[in-house]
């Protein structure tokens, strides 16, 4: 069981942050049926994990195409040295963009967005994203989304 936020999480942490990672809905009775402890030791070891910040928040994975979103995209953007912190706060702060990592090889930031169409992601380019200066800039259009079985992160820990 995390004891301390520098200790390792057990597998019955795995196996709760397993089951969670599938759906965060899930309650302590069910959780308890499937693990095969009780729900008082389940929700113990929940609290542990959000107090360690482990878990982080409990949210939801919407389909964008199922509610009008029928491009997505990944970016790859190079930037200035001295602009890269600017820049990366202006880039989170649009509801078009839906993750940004600081990264290394080929770019200095990378991120997902999501557009209805592709006349919205050319206003987004051209009105958001090029006059922040951004030196280079590769886009990628999604084609096609492959289920990852019901898992947003999959992670070899768990």
């Amino acid at each position: 069981m995390v004891s301390s936020k520098s200790s390792k999480i057990d597998e019955m942490d795995k196996k709760i942050l397993r089951e969670l990672t599938k759906d965060s809905r899930k309650s302590t009775r069910e959780l308890s049926k499937i693990i095969g402890v009780s729900p008082p030791t389940i929700s113990a070891r929940i609290s542990k994990l959000e107090e360690y910040k482990i878990i982080e928040r409990y949210t939801i994975e919407v389909n964008p195409e199922n509610v009008g979103y029928d491009v997505l995209v990944e970016f790859g953007f190079n930037a200035p040295q001295d602009k890269i912190e600017e820049i990366a706060e202006a880039i989170r702060n649009y509801e078009e963009v839906h993750n940004l990592y600081l990264v290394t090889g080929d770019h200095d930031l990378t991120c997902r967005g999501i557009f209805k169409d592709l006349k919205e992601l050319e206003k987004f380019m051209s009105e958001k994203i090029f006059p922040l200066g951004i030196s280079r800039s590769d886009t990628s259009i999604v084609l096609r989304r492959y289920d990852l079985n019901g898992l947003r992160y999959k992670l070899a820990l768990f």
